[in-house]
């Protein structure tokens, strides 16, 4: 039989589970959703009012892409969660990288001024570990810097050294500085955890103590009731001969002509009597522990003489 620690445990790892899943399967895609939809917003009213772009074919290119990427990692996700061997959640957040760099392109590649969007997937992952906020720091500034390697080099743009420089820097100090969050972020839960984690060894070595000290009073009861059962039967096996050796001293003593020897035979018999007074004494004593012993009700000879007065 498991040990309500061990179901505990148990019932908090599938608890964990069930919420991981509903985390990757439902949370993060309408999380998604919701921020490509307002990036998409955004790229519109930058090309409108910021680069004077009036056309809405790359905007409405790239709101297509939105839609046809945010539906296929949710179908991915919810059919291939539970049976795949990667972390679907972790790769599509390293696709979701490729998705702002589109943004970043699409609102003018160079010229946007919303680059620094491609910093949010680094704040995704202050409450993940400060490794992952390291590698998504790098990782958004390697496809920044790529994507302007792209246009100068296919598209044929102009791009000045220092914005090809200056910009991805900023990418990675903003993005370090992002990670240092994390890094407190993490060191606080692992603190959390370990107080978890002790609480858990505190918890089942009480309940082994317990167990213990439920075992140890068992058997302390059998052996009280053990000790009570032979000395209720010692002194009943003891009151006997007793009675016999009184009934013989009273018998000697009658008989006895010798005043010496009749004080003798008196004295052996009141021997004999405190003996057998201190043997119903433990009788008695017995009694109390077994909670068997009858009190009957008796008149006091003070209580007699107070109400004589």
């Amino acid at each position: 039989m498991s040990s309500p620690v061990t179901t505990a445990v148990e019932d908090i790892t599938r608890q964990r589970r069930d919420r991981a899943y509903a985390l990757a399967v439902y949370e993060i895609p309408k999380l998604r959703a919701i921020g490509l939809g307002l990036l998409s917003i955004a790229v519109y009213f930058h090309n409108r009012f910021l680069l004077h772009d009036p056309s809405i074919e790359r905007w409405a290119l790239l709101t297509g892409v939105f839609v046809v990427y945010t539906l296929a990692t949710w179908a991915a996700t919810r059919w291939f969660y539970r049976h795949a061997r990667i972390n679907l959640s972790l790769t599509f957040l390293i696709c979701d990288v490729g998705i702002l760099t589109l943004v970043v392109y699409f609102s003018g590649a160079e010229n946007s001024w919303l680059y620094p969007v491609l910093l949010t997937k680094v704040a995704d992952q202050t409450q993940t570990t400060y490794r992952r906020s390291i590698m998504f720091t790098a990782l958004v500034t390697f496809a920044y810097a790529a994507m302007l390697a792209y246009v100068s080099i296919i598209h044929g743009h102009h791009i000045p050294m220092s914005t090809m420089i200056l910009r991805p820097f900023i990418i990675v100090v903003f993005g370090m500085y992002i990670a240092l969050t994390a890094r407190t972020a993490e060191r606080r839960r692992n603190r959390l955890t370990d107080a978890v984690r002790t609480a858990r060894e505190l918890i089942r070595t009480l309940e082994e103590q317990s167990v213990e000290l439920r075992e140890a009073r068992r058997i302390a009861e059998s052996a009280s009731a053990a000790k009570s059962e032979f000395l209720a039967n010692v002194s009943h096996e003891m009151r006997t001969p007793l009675h016999g050796i009184l009934g013989m001293l009273q018998l000697a003593s009658d008989s006895e002509v010798s005043p010496e020897r009749r004080h003798q035979l008196q004295m052996a018999s009141r021997s004999a009597q405190t003996l057998l007074t201190t043997i119903e004494d433990i009788l008695d004593f017995t009694k109390i522990e077994a909670r068997k012993l009858e009190l009957e009700p008796s008149t006091s000879p003070f209580a007699s003489s107070s109400a004589t007065r």
